[in-house]
């Protein structure tokens, strides 16, 4: 991808800086977003590259956040609520 970046911001664009694809949420549009790198380092020249970070899938930030235990974990207390509202339910009580 290639990207126009301002002359007055491209001072900030250094070789140790990162671009990422983002978005905002899960479905909608994406930006790239770019990390200014530190003032020690070198600017990158026009035309230079700009270092990059692989955008996470959907299915990385589910393993991340153990998803999949939560939900089943959550599953497991609907049912339990569901029996206990079955119970209640009952006119000759639990």
């Amino acid at each position: 991808v290639q990207v126009r970046v301002l002359a007055e911001y491209a001072s900030r664009i250094r070789a140790n800086s990162v671009a990422t694809v983002e978005s905002p949420t899960v479905i909608g549009s994406e930006y790239i977003n770019i990390r200014p790198g530190t003032s020690k380092a070198a600017v990158i020249p026009p035309e230079g590259l700009i270092p990059t970070k692989e955008k996470k899938k959907i299915t990385e930030y589910l393993e991340q956040y153990e998803v999949g235990e939560k939900l089943e974990h959550i599953g497991k207390i609907l049912e339990d609520l569901v029996q206990i509202t079955d119970q209640l339910k009952d006119p000759k009580g639990p």
